[in-house]
């Protein structure tokens, strides 16, 4: 079976496509995201995740960790949705439309195109057969970090912030946040004076390319006009994803209309595919 693997952000991992079923009043809930700050806004949602969980499955561990260990039951909930999510997904919507292809999707919340472009060499290493790569590059000031030989995604200095209030309660973390939020800032100096993200996202393109072997094939959806003259523009598959998105039902910052996943997934299929004669 040909194989096409997917790698990307929340913005093909499904991100918020699951929030409908956790809440009695989506709306009202989405109306309270406009006056909570980011952690208040996680608090209620996780509130209402292990709600959910406990009354579909009535599961007596996660009962347990709510009493004892609240870290622990968080980390179940948040496993759990990440997966619900991706169920929602454009990449699962393409699976369906596309049966005699095994799609593998490597997007996750919060990655950059270099972490991405890191998944997919792995991934290449493992497979020896072809290969299409669909990339969903994310904004280009993203990256990752690393210290303590651990890689930790970085999107931009607010989300720094508001890791370092979830994880007030560690102080380790806490002062690995401290680190990376001024790495993080030396590297937007270097954007403000050289350029720096978008030069990177090129490197990171031609790192791809070097180690990608002739039976690998890349295509690019790209985040917003600035990238286009970074990727090739015959693996283009579509040149403003921000703009696109902007054409379907918010949740509270990521698409949750199931008419875009079919839209995206047919306009991928119409540049991927060979056509029909």
């Amino acid at each position: 079976m040909k194989t096409i693997l997917v790698t990307g952000c929340s913005h093909s991992a499904g991100v918020e496509c699951s929030d409908k079923l956790i809440f009695d009043n989506y709306e009202q809930y989405l109306s309270d995201c406009k006056v909570l700050t980011e952690h208040e806004i996680h608090k209620i949602k996780l509130k209402h995740q292990l709600k959910f969980l406990l009354e579909k499955f009535n599961n007596k561990k996660l009962k347990t960790y709510m009493a004892t260990d609240i870290l622990k039951a968080g980390d179940i909930a948040s496993k759990f949705f990440k997966m619900l999510d991706k169920t929602y997904s454009w990449p699962t919507e393409l699976q369906q439309n596309l049966t005699d292809y095994q799609i593998i999707n490597l997007a996750e919340g919060g990655n950059s195109f270099k972490l991405n472009v890191k998944n997919t060499l792995d991934f290449i290493k493992k497979h020896n057969s072809e290969l299409i790569v669909i990339h969903q590059v994310p904004s280009s000031a993203r990256t990752y970090v690393k210290h303590n030989r651990k890689i930790h995604s970085v999107v931009n200095l607010l989300d720094l912030e508001f890791k370092q209030e979830l994880y007030s309660y560690d102080s380790t973390m806490s002062k690995t946040i401290d680190i990376l939020k001024q790495k993080y800032k030396n590297l937007v100096k270097r954007d403000v004076k050289h350029n720096y993200f978008k030069k990177a996202l090129s490197q990171y393109l031609k790192c791809l390319v070097k180690n990608s072997n002739e039976s690998v094939q890349h295509f690019f959806i790209l985040e917003d006009n600035d990238q286009n003259d970074i990727f090739p523009k015959q693996n283009i598959i579509m040149e403003n994803f921000k703009a696109f998105r902007k054409d379907y039902q918010m949740g509270k910052s990521h698409v949750i209309d199931p008419k875009f996943q079919k839209d995206i997934i047919n306009l991928i299929i119409s540049k991927i595919l060979p056509k029909k004669v």
